[in-house]
């Protein structure tokens, strides 16, 4: 294993994360056998796990904003091997919010929705997360709740 300084650079803190789990999703670009990198479904779903590693629900829907496409077996797939409910719970909660965008189909929000977890939970920290989404049983900050305020972001 490399052994990685955390460091800053242009404002931003660079730091270690210790991998807790089997790397889902990993690659090899075409022309380049160097470098291993994950596919959109595998980051999406990581950024979903971890949203405060992500920069934060803003940024995280910012880029969201960018996705036509994404391989619903290959979610699937990396949902049960992540084996957590409420991943499943984020998951279909967030790809709602670009299910004509990317084409995401009602028997993926289904999955997501019977497999996430019966009890509540905040999809941030509980200060932002303020309003409760029935459909989801998920504390949501407000102004992901409207879909005008949506498109503004």
């Amino acid at each position: 294993m490399t052994r990685f300084n955390s460091f800053s650079f242009d404002d931003v803190d660079y730091t270690y994360c210790r991998q807790t789990k089997e790397i889902i999703g990993m690659m090899t670009p075409k022309g380049n056998p160097y470098v291993r990198v994950t596919d959109v479904e595998s980051t999406l779903l990581d950024c979903f796990d971890r949203i405060d590693r992500a920069g934060g629900i803003e940024e995280l829907l910012h880029c969201m904003e960018g996705i036509v496409l994404l391989n619903e077996e290959r979610l699937i797939d990396y949902l049960a091997r992540y084996d957590k409910a409420f991943l499943y719970q984020k998951t279909g909660y967030l790809l709602e919010r670009i299910k004509e965008q990317a084409n995401i189909s009602e028997s993926l929000l289904e999955l997501c929705r019977a497999k996430g977890t019966k009890s509540v939970k905040w999809l941030t920290n509980n200060e932002e997360s303020d309003t409760f989404v029935n459909k989801w049983r998920m504390y949501v900050p407000q102004e992901l709740t409207s879909k005008e305020e949506y498109e503004l972001i």
